[in-house]
Protein backbone atom coordinates (compact mmCIF):
# COMPACT_ATOMS: atom_id res chain seq x y z
CA UNK A 1 0.00 0.00 0.00
CA UNK A 2 1.31 3.45 -0.91
CA UNK A 3 0.52 6.92 0.36
CA UNK A 4 1.97 8.58 -2.74
CA UNK A 5 -0.62 10.62 -4.65
CA UNK A 6 -2.61 8.85 -7.33
CA UNK A 7 -2.38 10.77 -10.59
CA UNK A 8 -5.86 11.33 -12.06
CA UNK A 9 -6.21 12.63 -15.58
CA UNK A 10 -9.65 14.24 -15.83
CA UNK A 11 -10.55 13.23 -19.37
CA UNK A 12 -12.76 15.84 -21.05
CA UNK A 13 -13.73 14.66 -24.52
CA UNK A 14 -12.21 16.42 -27.53
CA UNK A 15 -9.37 17.94 -25.49
CA UNK A 16 -6.40 15.93 -26.81
CA UNK A 17 -7.31 12.98 -24.59
CA UNK A 18 -5.74 10.40 -26.88
CA UNK A 19 -2.41 12.20 -26.63
CA UNK A 20 -2.40 12.38 -22.84
CA UNK A 21 -3.60 8.80 -22.43
CA UNK A 22 -0.84 7.61 -24.77
CA UNK A 23 1.69 9.40 -22.54
CA UNK A 24 0.17 7.83 -19.43
CA UNK A 25 0.40 4.37 -20.98
CA UNK A 26 4.02 4.99 -21.93
CA UNK A 27 5.12 6.42 -18.59
CA UNK A 28 3.21 4.12 -16.24
CA UNK A 29 3.40 0.73 -17.98
CA UNK A 30 1.29 -1.77 -16.11
CA UNK A 31 0.38 0.85 -13.50
CA UNK A 32 -2.19 2.88 -15.47
CA UNK A 33 -5.91 2.26 -15.85
CA UNK A 34 -8.52 4.11 -17.88
CA UNK A 35 -12.11 4.27 -16.64
CA UNK A 36 -15.02 5.33 -18.86
CA UNK A 37 -18.67 6.05 -18.19
CA UNK A 38 -21.24 6.56 -20.93
CA UNK A 39 -22.91 9.93 -21.42
CA UNK A 40 -22.98 13.04 -19.26
CA UNK A 41 -26.54 13.27 -17.96
CA UNK A 42 -27.42 11.21 -14.92
CA UNK A 43 -30.35 8.83 -15.23
CA UNK A 44 -30.73 8.38 -11.50
CA UNK A 45 -30.01 11.83 -10.13
CA UNK A 46 -30.30 15.51 -11.03
CA UNK A 47 -28.33 16.96 -13.89
CA UNK A 48 -24.84 15.91 -14.88
CA UNK A 49 -23.00 12.77 -13.84
CA UNK A 50 -20.39 13.09 -11.11
CA UNK A 51 -18.55 10.55 -8.97
CA UNK A 52 -21.49 10.75 -6.54
CA UNK A 53 -24.21 9.94 -9.08
CA UNK A 54 -26.33 6.83 -8.42
CA UNK A 55 -26.06 5.59 -12.02
CA UNK A 56 -24.97 1.96 -12.29
CA UNK A 57 -21.97 2.70 -14.52
CA UNK A 58 -20.72 5.41 -12.17
CA UNK A 59 -21.16 3.27 -9.07
CA UNK A 60 -19.35 0.35 -10.69
CA UNK A 61 -16.40 2.43 -11.81
CA UNK A 62 -16.05 4.27 -8.51
CA UNK A 63 -16.14 0.89 -6.75
CA UNK A 64 -13.40 -0.43 -9.04
CA UNK A 65 -11.24 2.64 -8.40
CA UNK A 66 -11.70 2.32 -4.63
CA UNK A 67 -10.83 -1.38 -4.75
CA UNK A 68 -7.79 -0.92 -6.99
CA UNK A 69 -6.54 2.45 -5.82
CA UNK A 70 -3.21 1.12 -4.54
CA UNK A 71 -2.45 -0.98 -7.61
CA UNK A 72 -2.11 1.99 -9.96
CA UNK A 73 0.12 5.01 -10.25
CA UNK A 74 -2.20 6.84 -12.63
CA UNK A 75 -5.78 6.68 -13.86
CA UNK A 76 -7.85 8.45 -16.49
CA UNK A 77 -11.48 9.14 -15.65
CA UNK A 78 -14.14 10.88 -17.75
CA UNK A 79 -16.02 12.18 -14.70
CA UNK A 80 -15.67 15.55 -12.98
CA UNK A 81 -13.28 16.25 -10.13
CA UNK A 82 -14.26 14.39 -6.98
CA UNK A 83 -12.66 10.96 -6.81
CA UNK A 84 -10.34 12.28 -4.07
CA UNK A 85 -13.37 12.30 -1.77
CA UNK A 86 -14.06 8.62 -2.41
CA UNK A 87 -10.66 7.03 -1.81
CA UNK A 88 -8.20 7.04 1.10
CA UNK A 89 -5.20 8.00 -1.02
CA UNK A 90 -4.15 11.55 -2.03
CA UNK A 91 -5.05 12.48 -5.61
CA UNK A 92 -3.09 14.66 -8.00
CA UNK A 93 -5.30 15.92 -10.84
CA UNK A 94 -4.27 17.02 -14.32
CA UNK A 95 -6.35 17.92 -17.36
CA UNK A 96 -6.48 19.89 -20.62
CA UNK A 97 -9.00 22.54 -21.66
CA UNK A 98 -9.88 23.77 -25.15
CA UNK A 99 -11.38 26.90 -26.64
CA UNK A 100 -15.07 26.03 -26.17
CA UNK A 101 -16.53 26.92 -29.57
CA UNK A 102 -13.77 25.08 -31.43
CA UNK A 103 -14.28 22.15 -29.09
CA UNK A 104 -18.00 22.06 -29.91
CA UNK A 105 -17.34 22.18 -33.64
CA UNK A 106 -14.84 19.35 -33.35
CA UNK A 107 -17.30 17.39 -31.20
CA UNK A 108 -20.05 17.95 -33.78
CA UNK A 109 -18.03 16.43 -36.61
CA UNK A 110 -16.84 13.61 -34.36
CA UNK A 111 -20.46 12.82 -33.44
CA UNK A 112 -21.32 12.71 -37.13
CA UNK A 113 -18.44 10.32 -37.81
CA UNK A 114 -19.66 8.09 -34.95
CA UNK A 115 -23.36 8.45 -35.84
CA UNK A 116 -23.85 4.70 -36.30
CA UNK A 117 -22.38 3.74 -32.92
CA UNK A 118 -24.20 6.02 -30.47
CA UNK A 119 -27.08 8.43 -29.98
CA UNK A 120 -25.15 11.70 -29.63
CA UNK A 121 -25.60 12.64 -33.28
CA UNK A 122 -29.35 12.10 -33.10
CA UNK A 123 -29.52 14.22 -29.94
CA UNK A 124 -27.60 17.01 -31.64
CA UNK A 125 -29.79 16.89 -34.72
CA UNK A 126 -32.90 17.16 -32.57
CA UNK A 127 -31.48 19.66 -30.10
CA UNK A 128 -29.71 22.28 -32.20
CA UNK A 129 -32.91 23.73 -33.74
CA UNK A 130 -34.20 24.30 -30.19
CA UNK A 131 -31.14 26.37 -29.37
CA UNK A 132 -28.98 26.32 -26.24
CA UNK A 133 -31.58 24.50 -24.13
CA UNK A 134 -31.74 21.64 -26.62
CA UNK A 135 -28.05 20.86 -26.69
CA UNK A 136 -26.63 17.82 -24.86
CA UNK A 137 -24.64 18.68 -21.73
CA UNK A 138 -21.36 17.96 -23.52
CA UNK A 139 -21.95 21.13 -25.57
CA UNK A 140 -23.00 23.44 -22.69
CA UNK A 141 -20.31 24.76 -20.33
CA UNK A 142 -19.19 21.20 -19.65
CA UNK A 143 -15.59 22.13 -18.95
CA UNK A 144 -16.80 24.22 -16.00
CA UNK A 145 -18.82 21.20 -14.84
CA UNK A 146 -15.80 18.91 -15.02
CA UNK A 147 -13.57 21.21 -13.00
CA UNK A 148 -16.16 22.36 -10.46
CA UNK A 149 -17.86 18.98 -9.98
CA UNK A 150 -21.33 20.53 -10.19
CA UNK A 151 -24.41 18.59 -11.26
CA UNK A 152 -26.10 21.76 -12.52
CA UNK A 153 -27.58 21.64 -15.99
CA UNK A 154 -27.44 25.43 -16.11
CA UNK A 155 -24.06 26.45 -14.76
CA UNK A 156 -23.75 29.41 -12.41
CA UNK A 157 -21.14 32.02 -11.57
CA UNK A 158 -20.49 30.02 -8.40
CA UNK A 159 -19.68 26.96 -10.55
CA UNK A 160 -17.21 29.05 -12.55
CA UNK A 161 -15.59 30.28 -9.34
CA UNK A 162 -15.37 26.70 -8.05
CA UNK A 163 -13.73 25.60 -11.30
CA UNK A 164 -11.09 28.32 -11.03
CA UNK A 165 -10.51 27.46 -7.38
CA UNK A 166 -10.09 23.79 -8.27
CA UNK A 167 -7.46 24.66 -10.86
CA UNK A 168 -5.46 26.54 -8.25
CA UNK A 169 -5.95 24.16 -5.32
CA UNK A 170 -6.67 20.64 -6.61
CA UNK A 171 -4.76 20.37 -9.87
CA UNK A 172 -1.08 19.76 -10.38
CA UNK A 173 -1.46 21.20 -13.86
CA UNK A 174 -4.13 22.34 -16.33
CA UNK A 175 -3.07 23.01 -19.90
CA UNK A 176 -4.78 24.00 -23.13
CA UNK A 177 -4.99 22.26 -26.48
CA UNK A 178 -3.97 25.49 -28.22
CA UNK A 179 -0.62 25.47 -26.38
CA UNK A 180 -0.21 21.72 -26.30
CA UNK A 181 3.52 21.58 -27.05
CA UNK A 182 4.41 23.92 -24.18
CA UNK A 183 1.87 22.38 -21.85
CA UNK A 184 2.87 18.77 -22.40
CA UNK A 185 6.52 19.74 -21.91
CA UNK A 186 5.71 21.38 -18.57
CA UNK A 187 3.49 18.46 -17.57
CA UNK A 188 6.30 16.06 -18.37
CA UNK A 189 8.69 18.09 -16.22
CA UNK A 190 6.28 18.17 -13.27
CA UNK A 191 5.63 14.43 -13.43
CA UNK A 192 9.17 13.36 -14.44
CA UNK A 193 7.92 11.68 -17.61
CA UNK A 194 10.57 9.95 -19.69
CA UNK A 195 8.31 9.75 -22.76
CA UNK A 196 6.36 12.96 -23.47
CA UNK A 197 2.94 13.15 -25.07
CA UNK A 198 2.68 13.35 -28.85
CA UNK A 199 0.02 15.73 -30.12
CA UNK A 200 -2.74 14.28 -32.23
CA UNK A 201 -6.43 15.14 -32.17
CA UNK A 202 -9.10 12.52 -32.75
CA UNK A 203 -10.97 14.98 -34.89
CA UNK A 204 -13.85 14.53 -37.25
CA UNK A 205 -13.54 15.38 -40.92
CA UNK A 206 -14.48 19.06 -41.31
CA UNK A 207 -14.22 19.10 -45.09
CA UNK A 208 -17.97 19.03 -45.63
CA UNK A 209 -18.95 22.32 -44.03
CA UNK A 210 -22.57 21.73 -45.02
CA UNK A 211 -22.81 19.34 -42.05
CA UNK A 212 -22.56 22.28 -39.65
CA UNK A 213 -25.67 24.51 -39.74
CA UNK A 214 -25.01 28.20 -40.19
CA UNK A 215 -26.47 29.05 -36.77
CA UNK A 216 -24.38 26.47 -34.89
CA UNK A 217 -21.41 28.73 -34.07
CA UNK A 218 -23.61 31.38 -32.47
CA UNK A 219 -25.50 28.74 -30.49
CA UNK A 220 -22.26 27.10 -29.31
CA UNK A 221 -20.95 30.49 -28.20
CA UNK A 222 -24.15 31.29 -26.30
CA UNK A 223 -24.11 27.84 -24.68
CA UNK A 224 -20.55 28.22 -23.38
CA UNK A 225 -20.29 31.67 -21.86
CA UNK A 226 -18.74 30.37 -18.63
CA UNK A 227 -16.49 27.90 -20.43
CA UNK A 228 -15.26 30.85 -22.48
CA UNK A 229 -14.57 32.80 -19.27
CA UNK A 230 -12.75 29.83 -17.79
CA UNK A 231 -10.61 29.32 -20.89
CA UNK A 232 -9.78 33.04 -21.07
CA UNK A 233 -8.80 33.14 -17.39
CA UNK A 234 -6.68 30.01 -17.76
CA UNK A 235 -4.92 31.37 -20.83
CA UNK A 236 -4.29 34.89 -19.55
CA UNK A 237 -3.80 34.42 -15.81
CA UNK A 238 -2.96 30.82 -14.95
CA UNK A 239 -0.78 29.55 -17.79
CA UNK A 240 1.67 32.48 -17.91
CA UNK A 241 2.55 31.86 -14.28
CA UNK A 242 2.92 28.08 -14.52
CA UNK A 243 4.71 28.12 -17.87
CA UNK A 244 6.91 31.02 -16.87
CA UNK A 245 6.12 33.02 -19.99
CA UNK A 246 3.25 34.81 -21.71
Amino acid sequence: MTSDPLLCYVHINKNAGNSIIEALLNNYPGRFRQYLVSGRRSNGGPGAKTVDSPDDDVRQIVSEIVEGQHRHDAIALNLPVGIHRRIDRPVRYVTMLREPVDRCVSYWYWAYRKRDTGNLWAALQAGLPVGVAGLPLQFRDDQVRFLSGTTNVETTDDDLALAMKAVEENFAFVGTVERFVECQARLGELLSWKRPATFHLNSGDRDDQRLLPSEAIDIFRAANTRDLELHTWLTRSYLPSVLGRT
